[in-house]
């Protein structure tokens, strides 16, 4: 399965992971710029999802860490945090 990536999919990828099944999470706006343009709509970003993963054009993202792995995502904010507002964006 493919989705945009958006701040709440971890959830989602652990409950599927349990279920047997990958999903892999796309980067949103590669999504959008390889779409004709028209009126956003789910369904129409349904298809497009669809179309992507079975051309095998799907822009999967990496993240650090996999289902069920947050641990990693701890110590990067964590390093984050301590590393001061010098380095917040």
């Amino acid at each position: 399965m493919g989705i945009e990536a958006t701040g709440h999919t971890r959830w989602f990828e652990r409950m599927l992971t349990e279920f047997g099944h990958e999903l892999w999470i796309g980067d949103a706006a590669q999504i959008r710029a390889s779409m004709v343009r028209k009126q956003k709509t789910d369904a129409r970003d349904a298809a497009h999802v669809l179309e992507l993963l079975s051309r095998e054009r799907f822009p999967r993202i990496w993240r650090a860490g996999g289902p069920g792995n947050l641990g990693c995502l701890a110590f990067f904010a964590n390093e984050r945090a301590a590393a001061g507002p010098a380095y917040a964006p």
